[in-house]
């Protein structure tokens, strides 16, 4: 499943298991050769589906980033968080959904990475990578700034907002399945905003200053297992347990949808379902 903006349908034809795998999407950058938006995460797991079983898999789209002082930028399709001029957009995360279509029927997601800031070869600051388990925070260019950072998406609840040079320039909190805005304010650059994911990273608060760039945080990636932290209205069966299920973080290294290794996944999600067979060898 290469990236749509729109959701993608599948039935299962044949009962047995599966290998499912998704890859989440990268954070915007203005100039990713001098800063770059968080790399997205990957999941996997195997899950036993029925002949009949509806799925629906959802590609995060890569972040964009603010082309005028004034307007928003669009964050990554499925979750990610909108930046303003200059500041990187949240990557969308990918995730499959059995049942239904809503974010309370997910059982595997890989994270989206936060918007990188980018004022100029000075002044700018990575995103964070999206989970992993956790997401990750954003970074920041004056270590004396640091509250100003979106943080990571965590199991559950969303990263914390960067706190701003004051409350009504703080960057959004990330929620469940959606990244946070990063502050815009009018006629002032922005910073990154974050990443989708089963909680969104937090977007990144704003100054008064260049001096103040800051990343989105990314949003944390999620495999549907015993012991997972689940919210109380979640939908999906125990049926559906991945098995030998895992969730890396988009600064680490894991096999890319070609079959190559990859540290992170850059650009737009994509996703897998293999079948494999009757019984796990």
């Amino acid at each position: 499943f290469p990236y749509s903006s729109n959701v993608q349908g599948v039935t299962i034809e044949q009962s047995g298991y599966y290998l499912l795998e998704v890859w989440g999407a990268q954070g915007g950058s203005y100039n990713s050769e001098y800063a770059q938006g968080g790399m997205g995460g990957y999941s996997k797991g195997y899950i036993y589906l029925n002949a009949g079983d509806t799925l629906f898999v959802h590609t995060g789209g890569a972040g964009s980033y603010g082309t005028s002082l004034n307007s928003l930028s669009g964050g990554g399709a499925n979750g990610g968080g909108n930046a303003g001029y200059r500041g990187g957009a949240g990557g969308g995360a990918t995730d499959i959904r059995i049942g239904a279509d809503t974010l309370l029927n997910r059982v595997i997601v890989a994270g989206g990475g936060g918007g990188a800031a980018v004022i100029d070869n000075t002044y700018k600051a990575n995103g964070g990578a999206g989970g992993g388990t956790y997401g990750i925070d954003g970074e920041i260019y004056n270590a004396n700034h640091l509250a100003y950072i979106g943080s990571g998406g965590m199991q559950i609840a969303g990263g914390n907002g960067g706190i701003g040079i004051s409350t009504e320039y703080n960057g959004n909190v990330g929620v469940f399945g959606i990244g946070g805005n990063s502050a815009n304010r009018n006629n002032v650059f922005s910073n990154g905003a974050g990443g989708g994911g089963w909680y969104g990273g937090g977007g990144a608060g704003n100054g008064d200053s260049a001096n103040y760039a800051a990343g989105g945080g990314g949003g944390s990636g999620f495999i549907y297992t015993a012991s997972s932290q689940l919210p109380a209205d979640y939908a999906v069966s125990s049926d559906y347990y991945l098995t030998n299920a895992s969730t890396h973080a988009g600064n680490t290294a894991f096999i890319a949808p070609n079959g190559d290794t990859e540290t992170g996944h850059s650009e737009n999600g994509y996703a897998k379902i293999t079948y494999v067979g009757q019984n796990l060898e």
